[in-house]
């Protein structure tokens, strides 16, 4: 029997974390089977390390905060003692990331607060995300018309991470544009007057839809779903609510 069998009180309440629990029976599904495209953030622990516990206040907020960004998860390795030994944990904590294939896989080394660990995976999160501008909208709206686009006006010069993974997670569900401030244009036609914004059209009908809510992953997420032709399972709810996964 391995060292890490032993019967312990977990440090994450599967009631109340927003960390998706992983073991040997569901990690290669939710995890390596998803390394086509998506990064994830395991910690592993034991409930008596050194260590862990002060890593589990900041991880509850980093897993509050970014979850559907990232898959963030949690190993108990006194409960999950044989995919930490499958996984080579030979001591706790550890926080591995595992970004999208081919790159490794990796110890996280730094401070655990959710900007620092939100640093650490943004390098790996893609997306497809199109530049719109004047010239190129009608064509971006009318390209395949029956996928619905999405539009999100910033004044801001880059890309934010959020709306690249929302592209990630809805990859070929919907259409992903980003339009600058400076195209005046396109934000009279559809008037908009603050930023950011973001909207949804689609090439068959002439209204748009505006969304209204906060700047957050999962609202936003649901807000998206609502468009899609095919219903996209996600979000950040532990994989126990989710029968799908």
């Amino acid at each position: 029997l391995s060292a890490f069998a032993k019967k312990k009180q977990t440090l994450y309440d599967p009631a109340k974390t927003s960390a998706q629990f992983y073991n040997k029976g569901n990690f290669d599904k939710q995890i390596t089977k998803n390394r086509n495209k998506l990064t994830s953030f395991v910690h592993y622990f034991k409930s008596d390390d050194d260590g862990s516990v002060a890593i589990s206040l900041e991880y509850e907020k980093f897993a509050k905060e970014m979850q559907g960004v990232f898959k963030i998860g949690v190993v108990d390795c006194y409960e999950a003692w044989d995919l930490c030994e499958k996984e080579k944990i030979e001591k706790t904590p550890v926080v591995r990331v595992y970004p999208p294939n081919p790159v490794p896989a990796f110890n996280y080394e730094g401070e655990y607060d959710t900007k620092s660990l939100t640093k650490a995976g943004a390098r790996f999160v893609g997306g497809q995300v199109q530049e719109v501008n004047s010239t190129y909208v009608n064509k971006f709206i009318n390209d395949s018309p029956s996928v619905p686009k999405a539009l999100l006006f910033t004044d801001k010069t880059n890309v934010p991470l959020l709306y690249k993974a929302l592209s990630v997670s809805f990859d070929q569900k919907i259409f992903f544009g980003i339009v600058r401030k400076s195209e005046e244009e396109i934000f009279d036609k559809y008037k908009i007057k603050t930023t950011p914004k973001l909207i949804i059209v689609r090439p068959t009908e002439k209204k748009h839809y505006v969304y209204s809510g906060e700047m957050k992953y999962q609202a936003m997420f649901d807000f998206l779903n609502i468009y899609t032709e095919t219903f996209v399972p996600g979000g950040d709810r532990n994989e126990q609510d989710k029968p799908w996964l």
